[in-house]
């Protein structure tokens, strides 16, 4: 058995099995067999009842606290800015100038529709060159490349053909499929490093680095070439790879709103978790001081 209490590993693992409700019942008739009946039944009855049903009901009402302050607040962030009516102000001058609107003519029609579409225009063109880290006509035809709903549909499919092609693999390596894994482990990386020299010339270094999706994704790019140079027999390499599904879990979030909603409240909940963890490290650290003291022989 490795149930014991000589040191304090040993015993914080045997005292958090208790706490998940793991077991604990041939833990505690061991215990009270081994050390003595009433001891062995006090212990466990006072240890499951505070660490396991009382931190739990605490985690419980921290997330439920959490998700009810994130509901409150999503409505108000998310709050769309009433429609321009820029379209109806000709008709209103038409009007005031005592000329019906069926006689307007179609030329005054034309001219505000020139005039929205060049507005449109000047407009997009601003917030490009405010985005573009540099203004040049490399970094905005490679802004329009990385940005395309094309190139983000295609990198998506690539990285979740790269993960197929990595459930493909076993051991011992199937001969048959050995070759086609090495093409095709090829082909994706050469996919994705194309798409961040892409995305390092559309944003920029900085805009690059600071972004953890891209940074992360650089990351594993270049932990996969670092396997290049090594060979295979950098595995554990290539376990990284499977951290490019972070994207496209970013890649759902924006376009499913339901989504979006719950990965934030989960990124909340985990926040506000904080303090319930140091309460349960510390009922944890306490139970088992007690448990080297009494039962350490």
């Amino acid at each position: 058995d490795f149930i014991h209490f000589d040191h304090m590993g040993g015993a914080l693992l045997t005292v958090f099995q208790c706490m998940t409700m793991e077991g604990w019942t041939d833990i505690m008739y061991h215990i009270q067999d081994g050390f003595g009946l009433w001891a062995g039944t006090l212990y466990f009855f006072t240890l499951v009842p505070v660490t396991s049903f009382f931190l739990l009901n605490i985690a419980l009402a921290v997330v439920d606290e959490a998700r009810e302050s994130f509901v409150d607040e999503d409505p108000e962030e998310e709050e769309v800015p009433p429609p321009r009516s820029q379209g109806r102000q000709p008709h209103a001058g038409s009007q005031d100038s005592g000329v019906p609107g069926r006689a307007s003519s179609g030329q005054d029609e034309d001219d505000l529709l020139f005039r929205q579409e060049d507005t449109k225009r000047s407009t997009a063109e601003s917030n490009t060159s405010e985005e573009l880290w540099y203004d040049h006509v490399v970094v905005r035809t490679l802004w329009s490349i990385a940005f395309n709903k094309v190139f983000i549909n295609l990198v998506i499919f690539c990285i979740a053909g790269n993960v197929v092609t990595m459930m493909l693999e076993s051991y011992p390596p199937k001969l048959i499929i050995l070759d086609f894994l090495d093409v095709c482990e090829q082909v994706f990386f050469a996919i994705f490093f194309a798409e961040m020299l892409i995305m390092l010339g559309a944003v920029g270094p900085k805009r690059y680095v600071l972004n953890p999706v891209t940074c992360f994704d650089g990351f594993i790019v270049l932990a996969s070439l670092l396997q290049v140079f090594i060979g295979h027999d950098g595995s554990a390499f290539t376990a990284l790879r499977t951290g490019r599904l972070v994207r496209v879990l970013n890649k759902l979030a924006h376009r499913w709103p339901s989504f979006k909603v719950l990965l934030k409240a989960i990124v909340q909940t985990s926040i506000s978790l904080n303090y319930w963890l140091v309460l349960f490290f510390l009922f944890l650290y306490i139970w088992t001081l007690m448990w080297m003291s009494f039962f350490n022989r």
